[in-house]
Order: structure tokens, then C-alpha cells, then sequence
């Protein structure tokens, strides 16, 4: 009888109320911080494809220089179901594993076509190119990354006049 009055007597631990009140203030701050890191999340997927389309754009143009400079071979191909460039021997070192050209367009033009008649890539890590044919210079990028929330880049011009859409 005394081992259960000196057990009624020391009441240690938390009330329910004050259990509900501390999951409130977690749930309250989850609310604040969980919408914040997934959009760090994304921005950080938005300049990943970024970075890699900068990476094609570059390779493109180092490939085209070379052949210029009589220092390669390459053809490029304007057939539109073509899958990949025909044959380069310009080599352009790249870490994009598993990556496909699934188009690439010689034209004609200083300046690409109408934004309606752009072919654009359908599935992750594909590029579609625009190359003049002039002047052997690249014209465009379209670029899809593998993420989840990847993003078309459109590389018009000189390096570094970027669109994104």
C-alpha cells in the first residue's frame, strides 16, 4: 500500500497536452521548412541541366572549330530521323554518360528557325543541335535533362546569350 501511494505521488513525465503543444510547433516549423529545401532541391536540378547543356554547347563548338581548322573530320547529317551525328573525329573529352544527339539540323541561316518549327527533344539527356551550314558555327541547343523537373534550353548565338523556357 505504501509502494503504490509513493508511486501516485512521483508523477514524472509530460502531460498530453504538453506533448500535443511540442508536435504542433515541429509540425508548424516542418510547414516553414520542407517547401523551402524542395525548392533548393530543384533550383539545384534546374542548374544541373543547365550545366550540362552548357557542356554540349561547348563540345559542339570545340568539335566545329577543330574540323575549321582542317585539324578533323565530321559530317553532320540534316536528316531529321537521324539519332546521332554520323561521324566526327573530333574528339571533345565529356562525362555525359549515356547521352544521345537526337537531332541535328544543318541550315542555311545566320539565325534559327521560327520558336514553332524548333525541333525539341522528347526524352531525358537529349540535345537537338543547329549548325549553319555556312559557316559551321552552332546556332542552337535544345537540351533536356534526366531529372524530374528538367528544363528545355535554348543557346542562341555566342556563348552565354541563353533563353530558358
Amino acid at each position: 500500500m505504501q509502494l503504490w501511494k509513493k508511486m501516485k505521488k512521483n508523477r514524472k513525465g509530460f502531460t498530453l497536452v504538453e506533448i500535443i503543444v511540442v508536435l504542433v510547433i515541429l509540425a508548424i516549423l516542418a510547414a516553414f521548412t520542407i517547401p523551402a529545401m524542395l525548392g533548393f532541391v530543384n533550383d539545384a536540378r534546374a542548374k544541373a541541366a543547365i550545366a550540362q547543356a552548357r557542356e554540349v554547347y561547348v563540345a559542339a563548338q570545340a568539335a566545329t572549330s577543330e574540323v575549321l581548322a582542317g585539324k578533323g573530320e565530321t559530317k553532320l547529317t540534316d536528316d531529321h530521323k537521324a539519332s546521332i551525328i554520323k561521324k566526327t573525329t573530333a574528339q571533345v573529352s565529356s562525362d555525359l554518360a549515356g547521352f544521345t544527339i537526337k537531332d541535328t539540323n544543318v541550315i542555311d541561316a545566320t539565325t534559327l528557325p521560327a520558336n514553332d518549327s524548333v525541333t525539341k527533344p522528347t526524352n531525358p539527356n537529349e540535345a537537338v543541335l543547329y549548325i549553319d551550314g555556312n559557316t559551321s558555327k552552332v546556332l542552337g541547343l535544345t537540351f533536356k535533362s534526366a531529372g524530374t523537373n528538367s528544363k528545355v534550353l535554348y543557346l542562341k548565338g555566342e556563348e552565354g546569350t541563353d533563353v530558358l523556357e
